[in-house]
């Protein structure tokens, strides 16, 4: 018995890593700008406006170990909307707001302008664009 559950769960996990690494090449073939590997992080933060999934995306690299972080905005079939290059993480959603860890007065969020992703924001005092 004991054995028959530990194969189980193996079972469960290995299809959960694979699902998520067929998620996650789905979402890295829409874009040249997004590298996918063993150092490639994708963390599902929620939906945006109902309208919006939104993913912290993270990509390990070189011998120093740098770290490119963005934001990434699919629609809800899952086409890539549009991505921003980050200093941080995003740590929720707020309404049609992506927040950021920094104060509000230097811009701590992305937000929505009439359903649409804004061509240009700023956070901790620095200009992002919208690319894809």
């Amino acid at each position: 018995m004991d054995h028959f559950f530990v194969l189980l769960v193996t079972i469960f996990f290995f299809l959960t890593a694979s699902f998520a690494n067929a998620e996650n090449d789905y979402i890295c073939a829409q874009s040249d700008n997004l590298f996918c590997g063993k150092n490639t992080t994708f963390s599902p933060l929620g939906k945006v406006a109902g309208a919006f999934q939104v993913y912290n995306y993270s990509f390990v690299f070189g011998s120093a170990q740098r770290m490119s972080k963005r934001v990434i905005f699919l629609d809800l079939s899952g086409k890539l909307i549009g991505i921003y290059a980050v200093p941080e993480a995003a740590i929720a959603i707020q309404g049609s707001c992506v927040i950021f860890p920094f104060e509000a007065r230097t811009g701590n969020s992305i937000c929505l302008k009439q359903g649409e992703l804004p061509h240009v924001t700023w956070l901790d005092g620095e200009h992002f664009e919208l690319y894809q």
